[in-house]
């Protein structure tokens, strides 16, 4: 593995998990529209914000997870238009996250994650068979997307800094600062590839991203329902308010990324990104 540059581990480094979790909210409330909607006591308000606070983590670790995968079985592919080095750094900044989400994990739920190790989202033969199959731009596409999609997350926490726990708050801090140099690398190696594809095969695998697309929200969907299927049982919550969690959407920093995600794809269109940017516009409405 490569070294970081100082500034940025020291940022991670700097970073205090020790602040004891508050029986409140942890993320401001209406950060998810389905959690916000559902009818539950104040109590059960402040597991479910939990709750949903510790599948983000775990949602990105496995996002992480994907591109790190692929940035190391399959580098032959765009080894023409990014260097070894900065592959490299990417890979090892991308870890430093995953480190950081299952510090969190520890301290959001100490009983199920004693551990750093994965719950709700285990790594399967159909995620590396996904991989495998993925072309380089549809990959790289999802990858800017996704990331774009976190950069907003401690921008919402800070609306609402006494719904916000302040671990939480530094870690997706320090995230959005390496997922914009993350991103910067993605644009590069997307406008670099339109040099090595006929307008209609790179169109190709721009359309491909959106099955790859579904196939991620199906995975994150399940997880996501099988954790509030439990939650409602536990609580023995009524079948409208149990429906309500169960139903996950995209949350108010998703939206953001995504449009402005659209917006910037607008502004620089990708060959075949015209019905991409009219897919992720409807998945916000």
């Amino acid at each position: 593995m490569t070294s970081a540059p100082a500034r940025r581990v020291s940022g991670w480094d700097d970073i205090d998990y020790s602040v004891p979790l508050p029986d409140s909210f942890v993320l401001p409330e209406t950060h998810w529209p389905s959690l916000h909607a559902a009818e539950l006591t104040p109590r059960q308000r402040i597991a479910a914000n939990q709750l949903a606070a510790s599948f983000s983590c775990e949602m990105f670790i496995h996002c992480e997870r994907y591109v790190i995968s692929y940035m190391r079985d399959h580098r032959v592919r765009v080894r023409q238009v990014v260097t070894d080095g900065a592959l490299d750094r990417f890979i090892f900044e991308e870890e430093l996250h995953i480190a950081a989400f299952y510090r969190l994990l520890n301290r959001l739920r100490p009983d199920t994650y004693p551990s750093p190790t994965s719950v709700l989202l285990k790594w399967s033969w159909l995620d590396r068979l996904v991989l495998k199959a993925a072309p380089a731009v549809s990959l790289f596409l999802i990858a800017a997307l996704f990331e774009e999609m976190s950069l907003y997350v401690h921008e919402v926490m800070d609306e609402e800094p006494t719904q916000a726990y302040a671990p939480i708050r530094a870690v997706m801090a320090q995230h959005a600062v390496d997922e914009q140099g993350h991103i910067k690398l993605d644009d590069h190696v997307l406008l670099k590839l339109t040099g090595f594809f006929p307008r209609w095969l790179y169109a190709l695998q721009v359309w491909l991203s959106l099955p790859l697309m579904l196939y991620v929200d199906g995975v994150l969907g399940r997880a996501w329902r099988k954790l509030f299927a439990d939650f409602a049982a536990r609580e023995q919550l009524p079948a409208s308010a149990a429906k309500a969690l169960r139903a996950r959407r995209p949350s108010r920093s998703d939206v953001i990324g995504i449009e402005r995600f659209v917006a910037k794809l607008r502004g620089a269109p990708l060959p075949g990104s015209r019905l991409l940017c009219a897919a992720l516009s409807l998945a916000t409405k």
